[in-house]
């Protein structure tokens, strides 16, 4: 009994001194405990965003042209290779016109002397009163039918033995689509020549990259092969259209780049090139990325007022690995908090320390 009667007043004074301590507010140290934090100075600074990604060449087919034979038979020869550049005028092959073809345009060219023969007759016996008018005309409107018939089958090469194939265009071969031996009929595409001043690009964009694009925007296209110290810079192009579906095979949404005239010069169809996309240069603050939090989906740092955090929201214009700018809720010359972050809260004293 005894121990428990001096036990008593020993817990009275401990609460005494408890109460003494803690009876004017919490103790200094606990007063004064301050988050010990890193910061920077955030700077102006321009931001313009690219975007890099990579396509082959491509001849504009709406300025392509394909040649196709004139007349049904067998190709006798292919004077072109894939590749090969051609002028207006140049053979490009021969083929030998199906027999059936020779003895129909040989049956049309005695058409032709029948009904001209005929016409004499009727105009003898005009002459002499043994004809009518109505007679004239019938055999006159016979010869210009026979004649018609004539000139189309000659037109399409179907009187000679063998028909030649010639250009209309200059250009580059693409395509060469017969052999020689290969039966082909009358519209058989034979050959297929491009504008090499006319090119396209189609690079795939990311979906969630297109707010960096529009039609009218350029490019700058650059040839992969080119050596990155050259004179080669690649050229700038526009835009010209944006996908408005994503591809199910790529899962990136096309866009078309079009090359012409002379800047047409530095590619070659079906290389591979890279294509950067820039955007337009705006003013921002430059802070580093490691001030950046979210608190879900809304960003925000903490800058420093008066000794304490001052949590503020801002307005991303883009990122590097090291680096935010931002847009909106920084100004030059803002000190933020870059370590000694966590448990931070909004108005918590800090003590800024070297890092």
């Amino acid at each position: 009994m005894k121990a428990e009667h001096d036990m008593i007043p020993r817990q009275l004074l401990f609460a005494g001194l408890f109460f003494f301590v803690f009876s004017n507010g919490p103790p200094a140290f606990a007063q004064d405990a301050a988050y010990r934090v890193t910061v920077a100075t955030a700077k102006s600074a321009t931001f313009g965003e690219t975007l890099e990604t990579f396509a082959q060449v491509e001849a504009d087919p709406k300025m392509s042209s394909t040649l196709a034979a004139s007349v049904s038979g067998t190709v006798l020869d292919v004077k072109v290779s894939v590749g090969d550049t051609v002028a207006v005028g140049d053979l490009l092959a021969e083929i030998t016109t199906d027999p059936v073809l020779l003895a129909q345009t040989k049956a049309a060219e005695d058409t032709v002397n029948y009904a001209r023969e005929a016409l004499a007759h009727q105009q003898r016996l005009f002459a002499q009163q043994l004809s009518t008018r109505d007679q004239v005309a019938s055999a006159q409107r016979d010869v210009s039918t026979a004649e018609a018939n004539l000139a189309a089958a000659r037109r399409l090469g179907s009187d000679q033995s063998i028909s030649q194939v010639t250009t209309g265009v200059s250009g580059v071969v693409s395509t060469v689509a017969v052999a020689p031996g290969q039966q082909v009929s009358q519209g058989t595409a034979l050959v297929t020549i491009d504008d090499p001043k006319a090119l396209l690009i189609r690079p795939g964009v990311e979906p969630a990259d297109l707010r960096l694009i529009k039609p009218g925007d350029v490019a700058r296209v650059t040839p992969v092969s080119a050596p990155s110290d050259s004179a080669a810079k690649g050229v700038i192009a526009p835009v010209m259209t944006i996908g408005s579906t994503v591809d199910p095979t790529t899962r990136l949404v096309p866009v078309t780049i079009t090359i012409s005239g002379v800047s047409a010069d530095s590619f070659i169809v079906g290389e591979t090139v890279k294509v950067s996309f820039s955007t337009q240069n705006q003013d921002t603050v430059s802070v580093p990325r490691s001030a950046l939090e979210y608190d879900g989906s809304t960003p925000f740092v903490f800058r420093v007022d008066a000794k304490k955090a001052i949590r503020t929201n801002v307005t991303l214009a883009g990122s590097t690995d090291t680096e935010i700018y931002v847009s909106d809720g920084l100004k030059d010359g803002d000190t933020v908090i870059i370590g000694g972050l966590s448990g931070l809260t909004d108005g918590a004293p800090i003590e800024v320390v070297s890092p």
